[in-house]
């Protein structure tokens, strides 16, 4: 009797369970089907991003910065991981780890304020200014109305635009104004596939080839596979073309060894908004932390460093806890390409 009961109790327990998770990721994506939409035009929510504090040190600093002792991090309590780009990610722990990084909001100290402020008011105005035309697209047949992690999405790609600008002078910052257009890591694609056509007249050849690609760089950096690929290949300074597969579609695309290099540039100062603000020692279980040293790392090795990117030194390793999110983290990437059917295979030709 006690062996029925509580194999029954378990039954409850677990079909308690199922139920549970389908009604959590129903919920989660039903925001998501609003923002991946193709049939919506004209997203009154559309702003042109700004630059946060952070923000602004970097751009004008053109480094990566640990804020410690100039700013506090506070809980937000108002934060709701539903609203923004991660919304249809699964798995309590996984929700768990992103609301820890993102549910804080930064106070900074009147000496940080004035000291950032000062120098960005003789950089900032020096940067060149949003193109009009592309933005009049991004407004009127896209959706990046969304929240991005802790702020809205115009604000991340306001920022990288910016860093780009002032940074990387030599290629153009709209490429990443337009990074994530052709889709995002959590499989939200702001712009339909339909709509091609008219991005591709919208930009010149180079700067299209940059935006199909930088989904499928992106993901196959943080799944942990394209670098160490390279990395031990014994021949790197030969290489010759990287073919991938774009997100949006799977279709191939192809780049030589020098646009390979440029678009690493453009990787790297995209992974800057992700740093933790400040105690970087305090946050070494942090993914995408160790993913920019070792992007950072990577270029300067290799002498392909050509972004203005400065660093403070991150002398520590990840320990145990930051092993099992870096492994949370690859198995997410390779589950969210699985789910759009996109290949994450790449190939390294080399002369």
């Amino acid at each position: 009797m006690l062996a029925t009961f509580l194999r029954r109790c378990g039954i409850t327990i677990v079909l308690a369970a199922i139920i549970a998770k389908v009604l959590s990721h129903r919920a989660r994506n039903k925001r998501l089907k609003e923002i991946q939409s193709s049939n919506s035009t004209g997203y009154s929510g559309f702003t042109l991003g700004k630059l946060d504090m952070r923000s602004k040190a970097q751009v004008s600093n053109g480094r990566a910065s640990d804020h410690a002792g100039e700013v506090v991090m506070a809980p937000n309590l108002n934060f709701d991981l539903n609203q923004t780009i991660f919304a249809n990610v699964e798995g309590m722990l996984k929700r768990a780890v992103l609301n820890k990084k993102l549910a804080v909001l930064p106070h900074w100290n009147d000496v940080a304020i004035e000291k950032i402020e000062t120098v960005a008011s003789t950089k900032l105005p020096g940067i060149i200014s949003l193109d009009t035309p592309i933005l009049n697209f991004m407004r009127d047949e896209c959706d990046f109305t969304c929240e991005h992690a802790d702020g809205s999405f115009m604000d991340h790609l306001r920022f990288c635009h910016d860093y780009s600008a002032l940074n990387f002078k030599q290629h153009s910052p709209r490429v990443l104004l337009l990074h994530s257009i052709l889709g995002v890591v959590t499989n939200i694609f702001p712009m339909a596939k339909q709509k091609l056509p008219v991005l591709e007249n919208l930009v010149e050849p180079v700067e299209m080839l940059h935006i199909t690609a930088f989904p499928s760089v992106q993901r196959t950096i943080l799944n942990d596979t394209l670098l160490p690929y390279l990395e031990n290949s014994g021949n790197i300074g030969q290489l010759k073309q990287v073919t991938m597969h774009r997100v949006i579609d799977n279709q191939p695309f192809t780049m030589d060894a020098t646009q390979f290099w440029t678009h690493m540039n453009y990787q790297l100062v995209h992974l800057l908004d992700f740093l933790p603000i400040a105690n970087w020692e305090d946050n070494l279980d942090d993914p995408q932390l160790h993913i920019f040293f070792e992007v950072y790392n990577f270029l300067k090795r290799n002498g392909q460093l050509h972004a203005k990117v400065d660093a403070d030194v991150l002398e520590s390793a990840g320990g145990l806890v930051y092993k099992i999110k870096k492994r949370l983290f690859i198995n997410s990437v390779n589950q969210y390409s699985a789910e759009v059917g996109h290949n994450l295979e790449f190939t390294c030709d080399f002369n």
